[in-house]
């Protein structure tokens, strides 16, 4: 950023915060109910979203990508915003959040070793052809991001070695599946070779997807939210019903 310039300053009706798709379907539907919308987002949009983009302008609604909300303030209502530029202030009467969530690291011994990824960043290494053909993947998950891992590798003909959770796990052609079971930890040296789960039994791997996720929550908390906490492993929400604010998307956490 240049910093030293001059504050930049704009107003609209409602800031989306975060165009992944439930955000940009949030602006498309705000400006056809007659709202002025901006919707903002820290990265370059990608071509996962560029239908909900192509959408979204289609109605007037304006995109800032590149564009990174810092904080949201009130008396008024106003964010605070970085890009290329410098500082962008966008004082606006309502705000949705649509900042996704993130993948979690479970606690266990081993789970700082090489080849430990979660559930977005296997994504995004099986679309840049960055997994070896011939990798034995295991995965061990919750169950509805255990579905979300496999297909993602069924879309790109990878073959499972396992598939294990803390609850019920979807089948998978030829993988070992475990249910029930908790990890107890990753076994390797210079990198991830295996697991060892709560039954005793010892699984081998040599790229291992952990499919749990934490909604975002900072600015909701930042607009008085109250946290609330729920699930194994835990998982922090925000009850954002007294704060003139909607949330959509992952933020919700729904996965």
């Amino acid at each position: 950023p240049h910093f030293g310039q001059p504050w930049r300053r704009r107003s609209c009706d409602v800031l989306v915060v975060g165009g992944g798709l439930a955000g940009l379907a949030a602006g498309a539907a705000l400006m056809e109910l007659g709202r002025s919308v901006i919707v903002v987002d820290a990265t370059r949009m990608t071509s996962l979203s560029e239908d909900a983009r192509q959408t979204t302008l289609r109605t007037g609604c304006e995109i800032l990508d590149g564009t990174f909300c810092v904080g949201l303030y009130e008396s008024p209502r106003r964010a605070l915003c970085v890009d290329a530029c410098g500082t962008l202030v966008i004082e606006h009467t309502d705000v949705v959040v649509a900042t996704g969530a993130y993948d979690r690291l479970l606690p266990f011994p081993g789970n700082d070793l090489p080849g430990i990824v979660g559930v977005r960043a296997l994504e995004r290494l099986i679309a840049q052809n960055a997994v070896p053909l011939d990798t034995r993947i295991g995965i061990y998950a919750a169950s509805s991001e255990a579905v979300r891992a496999v297909e993602a590798l069924g879309r790109h003909q990878r073959t499972i070695t396992w598939v294990a959770g803390p609850s019920d796990v979807p089948e998978f052609a030829g993988a070992i599946v475990a249910r029930n079971v908790g990890l107890t930890r990753a076994t390797g040296r210079s990198r991830v070779r295996g697991v060892i789960l709560d039954d005793g039994r010892s699984l081998p791997c040599e790229l291992l997807v952990l499919g749990f996720s934490q909604p975002s929550y900072e600015l909701q908390m930042q607009r008085g939210a109250l946290m609330q906490a729920y699930g194994a492993p835990l998982v922090l929400s925000a009850a954002v019903g007294t704060t003139h604010m909607l949330v959509v998307g992952e933020a919700t956490g729904d996965f």
